[in-house]
């Protein structure tokens, strides 16, 4: 399949007639990298490769496209796994979105599929609310489908115009395709092995802080071993992320310095003027912000390092960014209790149960900061019983860990520094 990374398709409204919508790669990159991927469930693979076909029959009919025939045979030689576990992602994605999928007899498995509004709809959900909402609006309830829902919420890899979107939409998307940018920065480096970008890693590695390079240490030792776990991994494509991330910033910094230079060769610039501008710039990000109660800039986000921390190996959502409203939640807290207090909840919450019947996640910021809730945390002391406790050895190291996140949290003089910091490291 060509690279196509946009493209108009027809889908069917409730009224049975057609309306035409415009569908576009995120970033640009190429949809069929995303077709076999290690650590990326069918499901969301299928998903993919469903929409990456209406686009490639759209642009060789060079026109919108309302329906594809799609085989077990064909999705499952694409995406890489069995013909016979092919037919069940097509009832899987068929269930979700209540689908119209028409059986084509003698053809080994083809169907005739037509997306719905429904289905595109969910193409416009890019926030935890709007994804809670279209669970509820569609009453899907069964775990299996609502962790097949998870995954393809989280790995696709198209999207809606943004001329499709609302305002909301469009920040939420924005916010979505950041949040997301390791597992789009592992679809477009889809070619690359693990020991290569190790490689990478290690001729930058004066970009890593002492913990990232022990990180570093562990994944190449665990790479002589064969493939890595999904958790290391992980945290390998992050690590990567960062070294792209400051290379591109070096990179974009010398080439605004070069531009300066020549501009004060050769142009008629006031040098006094000049060097005045950047004095008061200067002057005014050293004006020291307010911090409520006991927290500092540093304390909020070493809290949101150990929380995100704490999130990778529990079903618990990430924090992405420090809004006004949790500031304030947290200084309630710590007002009521104390600092202290704050971050050990934090880490007591390995303590506790998830029963998936009652919460979605194990636990969430907005529960997390309830009166009730924080108590009953902070004055956990074990593991629930529900729980495979810890042995000696790990919990000195996962309390190593924990002191090892939060003192890597450097000091900061303004929000704005903070937030450049936390956008390179979360």
């Amino acid at each position: 399949m060509k690279k196509l990374t946009s493209g108009y398709i027809n889908y069917f409204q409730p009224d049975g007639s057609t309306a035409g919508i415009k569908v576009v790669a995120f970033k640009n990159i190429n949809p069929a990298n995303s077709f076999q991927l290690d650590y990326v469930r069918f499901i969301a693979k299928g998903i993919n490769y469903m929409i990456s076909s209406f686009v490639y029959w759209s642009d060789r009919n060079n026109k919108p496209v309302d329906r594809i025939i799609l085989t077990n045979k064909s999705l499952a030689k694409n995406i890489d796994f069995s013909v016979s576990h092919a037919a069940y992602v097509i009832t899987q994605i068929k269930e979700l979105f209540t689908m119209d999928f028409t059986r084509q007899k003698y053809r080994g498995g083809a169907r005739t599929i037509k997306l719905n509004k429904t289905f595109i709809d969910f193409m416009k959900v890019y926030s935890e609310n709007d994804y809670t909402a279209f669970i509820e609006a569609h009453n899907i309830q069964d775990s299996d489908m609502l962790y097949a829902l998870r995954q393809i919420y989280m790995y696709r890899v198209w999207g809606l115009a943004d001329s499709q979107l609302s305002k909301d939409q469009k920040e939420s998307k924005k916010q979505f395709i950041d949040d997301n940018k390791d597992h789009l920065h592992f679809v477009a480096t889809s070619n690359k092995s693990d020991l290569a970008r190790i490689d990478y890693i290690n001729k930058h590695s004066q970009h890593l802080s002492e913990m990232q390079s022990n990180q570093l240490d562990k994944i190449r030792e665990a790479s002589k071993l064969g493939k890595l776990v999904h958790y290391l991994h992980s945290v390998l494509i992050r690590l990567e992320q960062k070294i792209s991330a400051v290379l591109f910033h070096k990179n974009k910094e010398n080439d605004t310095s070069d531009k300066v230079k020549h501009s004060t060769i050769n142009g008629n610039s006031n040098q006094g003027e000049s060097v005045a501008e950047a004095s008061a710039k200067s002057a005014a990000q050293k004006i020291p912000e307010d911090s409520p109660g006991d927290m500092d800039i540093r304390d909020y986000y070493s809290f949101m390092a150990l929380w995100n921390y704490i999130a990778l190996d529990n079903a618990i959502p990430k924090l992405e960014i420090l809004t006004e409203g949790r500031k304030q939640s947290i200084d309630r807290i710590t007002k009521i209790h104390s600092k202290g207090d704050l971050f050990k909840a934090v880490k007591n919450i390995r303590y506790l149960y998830h029963d998936s019947s009652v919460y979605k996640y194990k636990i969430t910021f907005e529960r997390f900061i309830q009166s009730e809730t924080f108590l009953k945390t902070l004055e956990l002391s074990s593991f629930d019983h529900r729980v495979e406790e810890l042995d000696f050895m790990d919990k000195i190291q996962a309390m190593r860990s924990f002191n090892a996140i939060v003192n890597e949290v450097p000091e900061f003089t303004t929000h704005a520094e903070a937030k450049d910091w936390w956008k390179l490291n979360k």
